[in-house]
């Protein structure tokens, strides 16, 4: 009776799973290019990590290693809603692979390596948090599409200028 109960509850749980990863991939929040990863990478600050310098060798067990600034490394990223009264933040882990989503302190998403291990579309607990992702997906499309404009027009405006050194420079060098 115990194995048959089990059975059926894991068969229960592979299907809800199923179903979940239908619905994320529906919704476009699976993978790098996912919704919710587009948000952190777009909108959201690194997470940095001061590290040790790797020249620096220690001659004996009784040295210490130093840390110093020159040796940072951007370990992720992190996109806290708080400061704009949305208690959401979405975690990118570089090193993990993982991509964390958080609503009223509790996790609702987890994507680890490209698969989903964790979805709550309607959380027990802190409710509905989706529509929050739709719409801070859209403004970080605006985001997008201004910084390239503006790296556009920065572009254009900087080929002239360039055109003019190479054209001074050829005339310092041969002559009018």
């Amino acid at each position: 009776m115990n194995e048959d109960f089990l059975r059926r509850l894991k068969k229960m749980s592979n299907k809800v799973a199923e179903e979940r990863l239908i619905e994320a991939t529906n919704k476009n929040f699976i993978g790098g290019n996912g919704k919710i990863a587009t948000i952190v990478r777009i909108l959201g600050s690194p997470v940095l990590s001061q590290g040790y310098s790797p020249n620096e060798y220690l001659d004996n067990d009784m040295d210490m290693p130093v840390l110093d600034d020159y040796h940072l490394q951007e370990i992720g990223l992190v996109w806290d809603g708080l400061g704009r009264g949305i208690h959401l933040e979405i975690r990118l882990d570089n090193f993990k692979h993982e991509v964390v989503v958080n609503f009223k302190g509790h996790e609702v998403y987890r994507e680890s390596a490209g698969e989903l291990v964790l979805y709550a579309p309607i959380h027990p607990l802190a409710g509905e948090w989706e529509h929050h992702i739709e719409k801070l997906y859209k403004e970080a499309k605006k985001h997008k599409q201004i910084t390239h404009v503006e790296k556009e027009k920065a572009k254009r405006e900087s080929q002239p200028r360039t055109a003019e050194k190479l054209l001074e420079a050829l005339k310092m060098r041969w002559g009018e």
